[in-house]
């Protein structure tokens, strides 16, 4: 219940401004980047650097701006604008979304606000990031090649030591489900398998909500 007002306010101080902004058919060929940044209206679990570079569209920076500063002086260069290319706003606006997603947030939404200054003829890009609740690990299973779990179908004196090892497995759960830590669970159990004279194959990693991973096939048979 509370989630829901302060997702309907900013939609509406989205809409609101834009009407007020220079139409962005204005915009041309010659049109570049002045900013690019990173908002977070409910909050930010991923760190910037990571998100930024899935984003191609460039600003300036700092250096750039430095050199338009001097470049007045013979031996400074004017600095290089990067042209805004709208085809590229919304590839990284997928870009962000996929990176969310495989990090654990399926229910992740990125916008993004682009105001025109048509004096200068540049743009200033804003994506606005809803991070939406992260999946979590709620419980493991897994699984041995006739469907049972591993436990079950290991010989009878790997079960004592699969036990303790799973235990420690399940120490991952609370933990935020992205593709990171499939493929550490993935290669822990792969790694347990290997040393105990198996070929470890998994033929998937199912997350409704909870992960299950299917091993094994033993060496020598």
């Amino acid at each position: 219940m509370n989630r829901i007002g302060p997702s309907l306010l900013l939609a509406l101080s989205l809409v609101t401004p834009l009407g007020a902004q220079a139409p962005l058919v204005l915009v041309n060929s010659d049109t570049y980047v002045s900013s690019v940044k990173l908002r977070f209206p409910e909050g930010r679990s991923l760190e910037n650097r990571l998100l930024e570079g899935r984003i191609l569209l460039k600003d300036p920076g700092s250096g750039a701006r430095l050199r338009g500063m001097l470049d007045f002086l013979p031996l400074v260069s004017a600095p290089r604008r990067e042209l805004f290319r709208p085809p590229e706003l919304l590839r990284d606006r997928t870009r962000l979304e996929r990176f969310y997603r495989e990090a654990g947030f399926p229910d992740v939404r990125v916008e993004y606000d682009v105001v025109l200054d048509t004096v200068e003829n540049r743009v200033d890009v804003t994506f606005l990031v809803h991070e939406g609740p992260p999946r979590l690990l709620d419980s493991l299973r897994v699984e041995g090649p006739g469907g049972g779990t591993l436990g079950e179908e290991l010989p009878p004196d790997l079960r004592r030591p699969w036990s303790l090892f799973f235990e420690e497995l399940r120490r991952s759960r609370g933990d935020r489900l992205g593709n990171i830590l499939r493929i550490q669970l993935q290669d822990r159990v792969a790694d347990w398998l290997r040393n105990r004279g198996f070929v470890p194959s998994i033929t998937g990693c199912h997350v409704p909500h909870s992960s299950t991973i299917r091993p094994m096939r033993r060496s020598g048979s």
